[in-house]
């Protein structure tokens, strides 16, 4: 695989898994759900959940707005192309959370990140696009119960 192969399949997957993470903040279930492969995976917490539509399910069961501000921050992204079809994506993940209702101007306070984690991907080309066929997160940092509310 020549240099600008890489380069696009390294780009293409990276707006993939951004797209994931920006689709779960602004809950864009569709959205997020279609950066799967048909046959995909996510290991979430509760055990892993397979197949687009179960994905969505999964998540639609998201705390209200009104009462959970979460964002998730996604860096360190390095995505290793195995062949043309193939690829692999480590990325680091930051979130923060705040369990409760934002301000009257819309604003949660800024409690520091509620964890850090390392998330390990496969990526597969279905069609034309890159989709993720499996996602698993390791947390590594958590804020702790003594440390405040989440």
């Amino acid at each position: 695989m020549d240099a600008e192969s890489r380069r696009i399949i390294e780009w293409d997957c990276q707006q993939v898994l951004t797209r994931f993470i920006n689709c779960l903040d602004a809950r864009d279930y569709d959205g997020l759900s279609a950066c799967f492969a048909p046959d995909g995976v996510w290991f979430r917490p509760g055990g892993p959940v397979r197949e687009p539509s179960a994905i969505h399910a999964a998540v639609a069961g998201r705390p209200d707005p009104a009462s959970l501000t979460i964002r998730h921050v996604i860096s360190n992204i390095v995505v290793d192309p195995l062949d043309e079809d193939h690829a692999e994506a480590v990325t680091y993940l930051t979130v923060y959370r705040y369990e409760g209702a934002p301000s009257e101007k819309g604003l949660a306070p800024l409690l520091g990140p509620y964890m850090v984690g390392v998330s390990t991907n496969k990526l597969v080309r279905v069609g034309t696009k890159w989709r993720i066929s499996e996602k698993r997160t390791q947390r590594i940092f958590e804020r702790s119960a003594s440390q405040g509310p989440s």
